[in-house]
């Protein structure tokens, strides 16, 4: 059967990949850097999905309409970034 994907033999690739990549391409670089903005887009989605919970509880509506809502949500999200 033939293997769909590499495995790798090292207990880290990326970091060596990391540098390849870096080595190759240096202006790669200049996209590694930390995004400010993570932390206040996790803390935003974290917000709206609880909010979502608590609405739909205080709705009446069950666990099952909760998990619809929240995939719609999810799939509309990423598909505007």
């Amino acid at each position: 059967m033939q293997v769909a994907f590499y495995q790798s033999e090292s207990e880290q690739p990326h970091p060596g990949r990391a540098r390849a990549i870096i080595k190759a391409h240096p202006e790669v670089r200049e996209l590694m850097v930390r995004n400010p903005w993570t932390a206040l887009i996790a803390v935003s989605i974290l917000l709206v999905q609880t909010a979502l919970a608590f609405g739909m509880g205080e709705l009446g509506f069950g666990y099952w309409w909760l998990s619809l809502t929240d995939r719609l949500l999810r799939w509309r999200v990423r598909q505007s970034c």
